[in-house]
């Protein structure tokens, strides 16, 4: 096995247990922080000083959305060079040939030489390179647009909740305790 192999090898599995890993932890602080605010919730606990109010978290995820979403719109602008049709490519100086008609079906398909691939050209390379570029950049393009439209709709959802957040916070200053005179 060539050295680039085993290189790539241990690249990509670097990625996955970096990406994993965090994966994992993420998951198991998640499910941590359900389980306090579930026990929190059933004591009657509502409002947890230090700790943002939901919408400013649903509004600060709406942001990085969309804002990831248009810089994967840019990137795929970037990265989408104009394809250019000035026809077909030349081969070996010729335009290529039509291909052979198949063998005929009374006709002994063993008899039939096998087709040699033809040599390789620069050119049709590069044009394949440029096609697979744009591939990417159109993929890139539509994934930011589909997220750029998550984050307008995550921002938005996070005015509601502002909204009814206010207008249904009940007042949080305790009421005054009663005053007991000694007679």
């Amino acid at each position: 096995m060539p050295p680039e192999h085993i290189i790539t090898a241990c690249a990509v599995a670097a990625a996955i247990l970096l990406i994993g890993g965090a994966i994992l932890i993420r998951l198991q602080r998640d499910r941590h922080h359900f389980r306090l605010m579930q026990m929190a919730l059933e004591r009657g606990i509502t409002a947890f000083p230090g700790v943002p109010p939901g919408w400013l978290i649903s509004l600060r995820i709406g942001c990085l959305v969309l804002v990831l979403g248009i810089g994967l719109v840019i990137a795929g602008l970037l990265l989408c060079p104009p394809i250019s049709t000035s026809g077909p490519i030349a081969i070996g100086g010729a335009t290529a040939p039509a291909p052979p008609p198949p063998p005929s079906i009374a006709g002994d398909p063993r008899s039939a030489s096998p087709q040699t691939p033809p040599p390789p050209n620069p050119e049709m390379e590069h044009q394949h390179r440029i096609e697979n570029q744009h591939l990417a950049g159109l993929v890139c393009i539509g994934a930011g647009v589909i997220l750029s439209l998550l984050g307008i709709v995550r921002i938005l959802f996070a005015r509601l909740e502002r909204r009814y957040a206010q207008e249904s916070i009940l007042p949080t200053t305790p009421a005054p305790l009663p005053v007991f005179h000694e007679s």
